[in-house]
């Protein structure tokens, strides 16, 4: 396996196939499924811990408001990709949001009903005086 370059699937789109990409000594890696906690697993102080930041309250309060939304448009302009994936990361370990990778975007999805169910109107008395 030496002289082996580790790549991601956007240089399958370059070279046509993974066939072609092994030709030139590279070797496809696969994109990782993010891993979302169940919901017994969800504490209260994980949920207050991820809320205690006006940003990541911010991405909460507009995801309630929408389905679902990419990470880019549910953060305020002017954060870097690594914030924004930091914020959408810490959110989603703790339970508060559900992440898919559709094409090269993350779409987010806020788990309130689920979040409602076990900790009734938690979600809703935070965000109502979140300024």
């Amino acid at each position: 396996m030496a002289g082996l370059k580790y790549v991601n699937t956007s240089l399958i789109l370059k070279y046509g196939n993974i066939e072609n990409l092994n030709l030139f000594g590279y070797h496809r890696t696969m994109a990782r499924n993010f891993s979302h906690p169940s919901i017994t697993d969800i504490s209260i102080d994980g949920i207050l811990y991820a809320l205690a930041d006006p940003v990541r309250r911010n991405i909460v309060l507009k995801l309630a408001s929408n389905e679902s939304m990419s990470c880019s448009k549910s953060c305020a302009e002017g954060l870097s990709p690594s914030t924004i994936s930091f914020h959408h990361k810490l959110l989603r370990e703790n339970g508060l949001i559900r992440s898919e990778k559709v094409g090269v975007e993350v779409i987010n999805t806020l788990r309130k009903k689920e979040i409602d169910k076990r900790f009734p109107g938690l979600l809703d008395s935070i965000l109502k005086f979140h300024r």
